[in-house]
């Protein structure tokens, strides 16, 4: 210490999970660590924290035998067969008591869908079949030292490696008016009544600023958006007028927001905001597209935006200029809706969920692929005679990038490592695997692609068949209610 005492230095880590390349960890670092700290400290001792209190001894059992096939030096960079990797039950403790037999790791095998879109869905509607019928008919759960009880919505997550899928499960849960926990992620610039509002919003920058606006392509968006729905024999009559300007600026569109933008031309940008929201009928018209409180929330987020815009002392023509560079440079305005019900069931990413868990945990096979040319890859190229490339979205120019990068030092490149990336795939697995409890139920139909969930399985030398008697039992019971499914 600073006395120059001795003293102890304690370093703690679990290299299975490893999980975050992204922010630069590297789980070299825990092995080069502990070999070297051996080296310089005979008194050094390495203490194995593989007792595990969350998970029941049947399903660490499950685990266990997947992740020694699964997880290795050469996939995943970690030695399961290792004893201090393996996880093991306290006996002593026996935080569950008798091994009961809904506890493991199960498959549920569902239709195929003829492309990812349909695929998420069905793996969504059979989650969602899956859990109402374990509440329907008070399926037991094992809370850790206590008696069994009937489960409620709190007791089950779904977990994906990305967000993508998550409005898919959203639609899903609403339609069946079960509560679901997440956080969906929206870029406003995909939302159809923002969109609208920023159309509109520039046709009056255009009148009121001089704006140079690419005026039939704005008029069009307006006429077929949710404020107006002309029908298109009547946009194409106009849009095909022998001066296309006159006719726009004839129109009622034109001469509404001509109107409201010689009454606001004085006003602050959020006042122009917030009266053009009931001059234009913004939130009146929402019912047509539906989900009106949602597109009011995205409404109001963009509301947000502008006033940070306006406390910064910019105007309308500086705020549409801000938006026309988060289009040209493939930025996004992100916006979070959060949905959150104290009895709901959790749906959330695989990194979000460590440190979490849940008596019954689902990965859908859909949703938790490898990612072939993920958006990890950077929009910049390194060439040792002229150093950074980087695109020039200005002028327009695409540059085609060799991701070659030899002179790059490979510390900074940690997403140009497939092989990395490959074994951070198989970690992020089993931080999925150990959030449950009592229960991991893989979901869905992909027996094909490479890394995928069924690799999990693939691996292992043989597949533990149950007998058809037992499996007609656990089927009537609700222990396995999706179609034909084994263990493992």
């Amino acid at each position: 210490n600073h006395l120059g005492e001795k003293a102890h230095l304690f370093v703690v880590g679990d290299a299975k999970q490893s999980i975050y390349r992204f922010r630069g960890s590297n789980v070299a670092l825990f092995r080069e660590r502990q070999n070297a700290y051996a080296k310089s400290n005979e008194n050094q001792h390495v203490i194995a924290m593989n007792i595990n209190y969350r998970s029941g001894k049947a399903l660490l059992s499950d685990i266990n035998y997947l992740f020694s096939f699964y997880m290795t030096r050469s996939h995943g960079a970690i030695d399961y067969l290792d004893d201090a990797e393996q996880l093991f039950y306290d006996d002593v403790v026996d935080l569950y008591g008798k091994p009961y037999e809904n506890f493991g790791v199960y498959r549920a095998i569902t239709p195929k869908g003829s492309n990812a879109a349909e695929t998420r869905l069905i793996e969504a509607r059979a989650i969602l079949t899956d859990i109402k019928k374990k509440i329907e008919e008070g399926y037991l759960v094992y809370p850790k030292g206590a008696k069994p009880r009937p489960c409620t919505y709190s007791d089950f997550g779904i977990l994906l490696r990305t967000k993508t899928a998550f409005a898919d499960y959203q639609k899903v849960f609403v339609e069946a008016n079960i509560p679901l926990n997440n956080k969906l992620t929206t870029n406003l610039s995909d939302v159809n009544a923002v969109m609208a509002l920023i159309s509109l919003l520039r046709l009056v920058d255009h009148i009121q600023n001089g704006a140079d606006i690419p005026l039939e392509h704005t008029f069009a968006s307006l006429a077929r958006s949710y404020l107006y729905r002309y029908p298109d024999n009547k946009i194409h009559e106009i849009l095909t007028a022998e001066d296309v300007g006159e006719a726009i600026r004839n129109d009622d569109i034109y001469q509404q927001a001509l109107a409201f933008a010689k009454e606001s031309a004085n006003w602050h940008l959020s006042t122009l905001f917030t009266v053009l929201l009931d001059r234009f009928h913004v939130m009146e018209k929402l019912y047509s597209i539906g989900d009106v409180s949602d597109n009011f929330a995205k409404i109001d987020s963009l509301y947000g935006i502008i006033l940070s815009q306006e406390d910064a002392g910019e105007g309308l023509h500086d705020f549409l200029t801000l938006t026309s560079l988060i289009s040209q440079y493939r930025l996004e305005m992100k916006e979070d809706t959060v949905f959150q019900s104290e009895n709901g069931v959790d749906l959330m990413t695989i990194h979000a969920s460590k440190g979490l868990e849940r008596k019954i945990v689902y990965l859908p096979v859909c949703g938790n692929k490898l990612a072939k040319g993920n958006s990890a890859k950077p929009d910049y190229d390194y060439l040792a005679e002229y150093g950074f490339a980087l695109p020039n979205y200005e002028v327009g120019e695409d540059i085609h990038f060799s991701h070659s990068m030899s002179m790059f030092p490979k510390s900074l490149l940690p997403f140009d490592d497939e092989e990395e990336e490959i074994n951070e795939h198989v970690r992020l697995i089993y931080v999925a695997f150990t959030r449950a409890e009592n229960a991991l139920i893989v979901v869905g139909n992909d027996d094909a692609t490479k890394e995928g969930l069924y690799e999990v399985f693939n691996r292992c030398p043989h597949y533990v068949e149950i007998n058809e008697e037992l499996l007609a039992q656990m089927v009537q019971r609700g222990v396995l209610p999706l179609g034909f499914v084994k263990r493992y």
